[in-house]
C-alpha cells in the first residue's frame, strides 16, 4: 500500500478516497486484523522490513548486530550501507515513543514509513509496570477500535518503543495527531511520567513519550478493557479479541448491520462513522492515565 493509498495520512494527495484502492477482504482484514503482527524480539526497521537486532553495546545504530534477509548476523553499518544509507541518526539524538499498538508491527511502520527512504528505526522490547493496553473509545477511519492506555497498578505491559529521529517523529505525529489537516488526530502526545521502564537502551536519564487516545477507554463496563492481542503480565483488566470488541460497539450502536457491513460502512461513510465514535466517546471512560503529562 502505497502512502496516497494509505489511512494514516502520512504523504500524497490521491485522487480517490484511499479505500477505493482495496477490495472489500483488504479493508476488512484491516479492521479485523488490528494491531497486526508484531515480533518476538527488538529488531531494526529499515525500508519496510524489520531486521532482528541480535546484540549491541551502547548504540544500536552504532555497534549493533543483526540479522539480515539471507540469515546472516551481520554489524549493522555494514548492512545499512549494502542499502545505501550512511548517515542514520545515532540513539543520543532520537526520541524513546512507546508501541504499545499497530506501532509495534513492521506492516504499521511501512504503511507510515514507506519501503523506501532512509527511516531507520531501532524497535527494542520494552517492560512497562503500572499500565495496560485498552481499547479506546473511537472507530478509526480503516474501521478498527484502536489501543490507548490505562494506569493498572499491578500489571506489567509487554511492549516495544521506538526510538524516533526528529524527521521520523515528525511523520508519526501527523500519523497520531493529524497536524497536516488532511486527517483528524485521535490522539495526544506527551510523556509517561509514572510508569517504571525497563528496555535495552533505555535510561534512568530518558524521558518516554508515548500517544494517548484524547477520547478515554472504551466502556463496556465499570472498567476498560484490554486488547488480548497485546501482552501483559498481572493483567487485572478483561481483555478481549479485536473482532469480539468490534461486535460488542456494533451491538450498542447499530446492531442492525452485519458486522462486516458495519466495519465498511465505518471506513466508507466518514459522517457515519464519526457519529459513532461520537456516541462512544458520551459513555467513555476518562482519565484513566494520571501519570501522562501532554507536552504538544
Amino acid at each position: 500500500m502505497s502512502p496516497e493509498q494509505s489511512w494514516t495520512g502520512t504523504s500524497g494527495r490521491a485522487q480517490h478516497p484511499w479505500w477505493t484502492y482495496h477490495s472489500d477482504r483488504e479493508l476488512l482484514a484491516l479492521a479485523k486484523e488490528y494491531p497486526y503482527v508484531a515480533v518476538e524480539h527488538s529488531y531494526i526497521f529499515v525500508r519496510g522490513a524489520p531486521y532482528e537486532l541480535i546484540d549491541f553495546i551502547d548504540d544500536p545504530l552504532r555497534d549493533g548486530v543483526v540479522r539480515n534477509l539471507a540469515g546472516e548476523t551481520v554489524p549493522i553499518t555494514r548492512h545499512l550501507e549494502t542499502l545505501g544509507i550512511h548517515d542514520a541518526v545515532p540513539l543520543s539524538r532520537r526520541t524513546p515513543v512507546l508501541a504499545y499498538g499497530s506501532n509495534a508491527a513492521p506492516a504499521q511502520l511501512a504503511r507510515k514509513f514507506g519501503q523506501t527512504g532512509d527511516a531507520v528505526i531501532p524497535v527494542v522490547k520494552a517492560d512497562i509496570t503500572g499500565i495496560d493496553a485498552v481499547y479506546s473509545a473511537h472507530i478509526t477511519r480503516y474501521g478498527a477500535v484502536p489501543a490507548t492506555l490505562a494506569e493498572s497498578s499491578d500489571t506489567t505491559l509487554h511492549a516495544f518503543i521506538t526510538w524516533l529521529s526528529g524527521d521520523e517523529l515528525s511523520i508519526m505525529h501527523e500519523s497520531e495527531l493529524g497536524r497536516s489537516g488532511a486527517v483528524p488526530g485521535n490522539y495526544v502526545y506527551g510523556e509517561l511520567t509514572g510508569a517504571g521502564v525497563t528496555s535495552d537502551c533505555f535510561s534512568g536519564g530518558h524521558r518516554l513519550h508515548a500517544y494517548v487516545s484524547q477520547f478515554g477507554a472504551l466502556a463496556l463496563g465499570e472498567q476498560p478493557t484490554a486488547l488480548d492481542a497485546v501482552v501483559a503480565t498481572s493483567r487485572i483488566f478483561a481483555s478481549l479479541s479485536k473482532v469480539d470488541v468490534l461486535s460488542c460497539v456494533r451491538d450498542s450502536i447499530s446492531p442492525q448491520h452485519e458486522l462486516d457491513d458495519f466495519i465498511l460502512d465505518a471506513v466508507r461513510m466518514d459522517g457515519v462513522r464519526r457519529g459513532w465514535s461520537q456516541r462512544l466517546r458520551r459513555s467513555a471512560l476518562p482519565d484513566i492515565l494520571p501519570c501522562f503529562a501532554e507536552r504538544f
